[in-house]
């Protein structure tokens, strides 16, 4: 994820003072936060495409797994799924 916010830094059209992206591991209930991202700027439109740009990043090149069941079903019918 490092080389996402090192490339962040090269393509915003404005200097970008810092950044920072965490991603969340582990169990992460419906409605949870799963990611955050902040970016500092001297220019506010910049920081938040930069936060955009960042998350479509992460969501593209991450490998992300979801272990999805819905309410009424048993747990062990869950299944697995990438990321899309």
């Amino acid at each position: 994820m490092l080389n996402i916010l090192q490339e962040a830094r090269t393509i915003a059209a404005a200097p970008l003072s810092k950044i920072a992206l965490y991603h969340r591991l582990g169990a992460c209930g419906i409605g949870e936060a799963s990611i955050v991202v902040a970016v500092s700027s001297p220019h506010r439109r910049e920081a938040f495409e930069a936060c955009s740009w960042i998350v479509d990043e992460v969501k593209q090149k991450a490998q992300i797994f979801k272990r999805e069941y819905y309410e009424g079903e048993p747990e062990s019918q869950a299944s697995w799924k990438q990321n899309a």
